[in-house]
């Protein structure tokens, strides 16, 4: 399809001891009362989150209406996502229209003649269609290019469209692509990522946490993207989402030592539950992270307070203090 379109590293302290035979730490042996993984403030930075105001869907052949609609939005000053331009090597085009569609406020479906025999263009505006009606979202903007009306995909028909040779084309876009959605969005991101990258601190994790996990599960919780999204960062600084992640992203003998303990106890759906467990060892995959994106977003309607004070008690019943303690400290600041 036309559009298809992604490390943080960390070495262990010297002071761990691993079992040669099955790579994990040894139990037995001496730890201090925390083991102290260091890392600098340019091992931590990532790639920034930007934000875009349009990402574009179109079949792989509408090369001139592509070119026509950058071409507008680019005198219009916006800013477009375009899978094709935007994926990274070794992305599938799946990923990389779910990371465009979460960084973008609007979706426009650039509608040709042959959209609907372009499989991908298909699916990536059902797939559009769908998480907008899930999430309330009125952003899906059909444009017309040769297309008849009466030759409008059916799901799309109760989604008012226009035709690009309209000759109020220019003055209905302006008016519908706000861009001070992006920019607001951007600067709520940017605001919560310069408190983690204004401090080069050490992470600490408990030889609790440690004993009995394999040198690989350590490694991939380490280097692990950890960024909340944006609904979740507005209840959970990124420093303190990061210390979470950390503190439950290594599997436990104890279901309640980890992910999977809050996951059940904050009830998330048995097929979520699945998903995130058949993921939970690739590299870069945070389990915790979807964990907790999942539930601030479910209650992204409610008060800081509320939510937070919801997820410590659910700590408590999990008897998991670190959690608690980073419950507290977020209400604190709160």
């Amino acid at each position: 399809m036309d559009d298809s379109g992604c490390e943080m590293s960390g070495d262990l302290d010297s002071q761990l001891f691993f079992n040669e035979k099955d790579g994990k730490i040894d139990s037995a042996a001496k730890f201090d009362n925390s083991v102290s993984i260091s890392r600098s403030s340019s091992s931590m930075s990532q790639t920034p989150l930007e934000y875009f105001d349009i990402v574009i869907v179109c079949s792989l052949s509408a090369v001139e209406a592509r070119k026509d609609f950058m071409n507008f939005a680019e005198k219009q000053q916006w800013k477009v996502f375009l899978p094709r331009r935007e994926k990274l090597v070794g992305e599938d085009e799946f990923k990389t229209f779910k990371r465009g569609y979460d960084v973008s406020t609007y979706i426009v479906l650039l509608l040709t003649p042959c959209f609907e025999e372009d499989v991908w263009a298909v699916n990536r505006f059902q797939t559009a269609l769908k998480l907008a009606i899930q999430e309330k979202r009125s952003n899906v903007i059909p444009v017309l290019y040769g297309l008849h009306p009466t030759k409008v995909p059916f799901e799309l028909t109760a989604i008012a469209n226009i035709k690009r040779e309209d000759e109020f084309f220019d003055h209905v876009m302006k008016r519908t692509i706000d861009t001070n959605l992006r920019k607001q969005r951007q600067m709520e991101y940017d605001d919560e990522s310069s408190n983690l990258e204004a401090v080069s601190q050490d992470i600490e994790v408990d030889s609790m946490d440690l004993a009995g996990a394999s040198y690989a599960d350590i490694f991939s919780t380490m280097s692990a993207e950890h960024s909340p999204l944006p609904n979740s960062a507005r209840f959970l600084n990124p420093r303190l989402f990061h210390k979470l992640c950390m503190a439950l992203d290594i599997p436990s003998p104890n279901m309640n030592g980890d992910w999977r303990g809050l996951a059940t106890s904050l009830n998330l759906k048995s097929e979520q539950i699945t998903y995130i467990e058949s993921n939970s060892r690739k590299p870069g995959f945070s389990a915790t992270k979807k964990v907790l994106d999942v539930y601030f977003q479910k209650n992204k309607n409610l008060d800081e307070h509320s939510v937070l004070s919801q997820l410590q008690q659910v700590f408590k019943g999990m008897d998991f203090g670190k959690g608690i303690q980073i419950m507290q400290e977020a209400l604190e600041s709160c």
